[in-house]
């Protein structure tokens, strides 16, 4: 038995032997392109039939069959795969050294023309579904930005920062637009100067903003009616509000009209209020934006509004409860009399604009603005608590 042991281990030497001296030793070392050792570096041959990885130092030893054709696939995280065919012939010894290249991203340097503008554009197309009690443009638009307070919902002042609404700055076109009036609540004031349906771009700075804007404090809203390009329109008609408004431009493009309406009546959304009575609110503006151009550097624009805000309220009784569980009481008014005011605006603006070139124009602006307030109070209250 032990003969038969002794014939199989000498067969398996006699064929082993062989395949030793039909081997290569390829050696190699795996760099980054600093030259710099990478260590636990994964080293596949013919895609996995063998492999290895790197020692400390960045080098590695396999030991491959003569005569065969093979791929040297060496890989790191962070690196790009590197792959190298080779055929092995009668040599006894391959180096094999390898250098791997960085695959992340280089440093990124993003650059703005414009500066450091504190400008922030506002997407005007989500105002439509921003819901508000009084359906203004600028209550959609602005209340949710930063910094910004509005403490009426059923008016479109704001302030900024803490500041008062007088201190805000409104462009419309490079037109300025000045405030009509300041009222004690939101339920006389109406529609404010943006019509919604004729914006086109949106851009709003809470502070540290250019000086070509002025030099009012708090805010700056720098509104861009749309220059048409074709016929285009839109109507909305509901129980409290309705618009209408309308766009064209001529055959050669040089002149171009923009024209709104708006309606609302917030009686419905008043006869909610704590005090109990009859309100006839009507809010109508009309707008117009008118463009021509006479050559590609001189153009003239006309911006013109009009608007119309009559409140008529006629109060009848207010509650109010007040106090604890042991000592609940109620503050009862009984009013007689009315309240009307009416505030009629106008405003009327030319600008001649010469181009010259795409980055600079000098714009020439002419504005008139009117306003008619009109303010009457006749009410007498009757007080009780029980």
């Amino acid at each position: 038995m032990r003969v038969v042991r002794l014939f199989i281990a000498l067969a398996a030497l006699l064929l082993f032997i062989p395949c030793l001296w039909s081997q290569t030793v390829v050696t190699g070392k795996v760099t980054n392109t600093k030259g710099e050792a990478l260590p636990i570096t994964g080293i596949s041959v013919n895609k996995g039939e063998s492999g290895t990885i790197t020692g400390e130092d960045g080098r590695f030893v396999l030991k491959l069959a003569k005569k065969k054709r093979y791929l040297l696939e060496v890989q790191r995280l962070g690196y790009i795969k590197y792959e190298k065919n080779f055929v092995l012939e009668n040599q006894d010894t391959l180096v094999l050294n390898v250098t791997l290249i960085n695959s992340e991203l280089s440093e990124v340097v993003v650059s703005d023309r414009q500066g450091a503008s504190t400008m922030k554009s506002i997407d005007s197309r989500f105002a439509a579904g921003v819901p508000s009690p009084s359906g203004d443009f600028l209550n959609a638009v602005l209340s949710s930005q930063p910094g910004v307070s509005m403490r009426n919902e059923l008016s479109s002042s704001y302030s900024v920062r803490g500041g008062s609404f007088d201190e805000n700055i409104v462009y419309v076109n490079d037109i300025e637009v000045y405030r009509p009036f300041l009222v004690r609540s939101g339920q006389q004031e109406g529609l404010s100067f943006i019509n919604g349906d004729m914006v086109d771009r949106v851009s709003f700075s809470a502070g540290g903003f250019e000086a070509k804007y002025g030099d009012k404090l708090s805010s700056v809203l720098d509104v861009k009616y749309r220059q048409p390009k074709k016929f285009a329109g839109s109507a909305q008609l509901g129980i409290m509000m309705g618009s209408l408004h309308l766009e064209n431009a001529s055959k050669s493009g040089k002149t171009t009209y923009l024209v709104g309406f708006r309606y609302r009546n917030n009686g419905y959304v008043l006869r909610s209020l704590d005090t109990q009575g009859e309100y006839t609110p009507r809010y109508l503006d009309l707008q117009s934006y008118l463009t021509h151009q006479f050559s590609k550097r001189w153009s003239l624009g006309f911006l013109g509004n009009y608007s119309s805000n009559r409140f008529q309220f006629i109060p009848q009784t207010r509650q109010t409860e007040l106090g604890s569980i042991q000592q609940a009481l109620r503050f009862t008014v009984f009013f007689d009399g009315q309240e009307i005011t009416r505030y009629r605006t106008g405003l009327g603006a030319v600008d001649l604009q010469y181009k010259v070139n795409d980055d600079w124009r000098i714009k020439l602006i002419g504005s008139h603005y009117e306003t008619r307030e009109n303010e009457e109070f006749d009410i007498v209250g009757q007080y009780r608590l029980d």
